[in-house]
């Protein structure tokens, strides 16, 4: 099944997906779970996509929901978190939630 975040990302370049995966494995080995390496190959990208404010924090709500139930240590440490970080490949810019999401 196709997650609807993933809509982002059908219509750039693969370097977009590599540089994405890239950071993604970075931030596993910070937290001590280290993604599997493999899925991060080149080239990579120093360009930016944009992200909306709005989605961000809409997608850091519907984590917070899942965790609430799913993982209540976890919940409590990001319940504090207003504005979220992205993952360094997006460019946060103010805007909606993306119309790909069922709000």
């Amino acid at each position: 099944k196709n997650h609807p975040q993933l809509d982002r990302f059908k219509k750039v370049p693969i370097k977009y997906i590599n540089t994405y995966l890239y950071f993604l494995y970075k931030e596993s080995c910070d937290r001590g779970y280290c993604f599997d390496k493999r899925n991060v190959v080149k080239p990579f990208t120093k360009k930016k996509l944009a992200v909306t404010d709005k989605q961000l924090k809409y997608e850091l709500q519907h984590l917070k929901k899942k965790l609430k139930i799913r993982n209540k240590e976890k919940y409590k440490e990001i319940l504090k978190i207003k504005n979220p970080k992205p993952n360094p490949l997006f460019k946060v810019k103010k805007g909606p939630i993306e119309k790909w999401e069922k709000v």
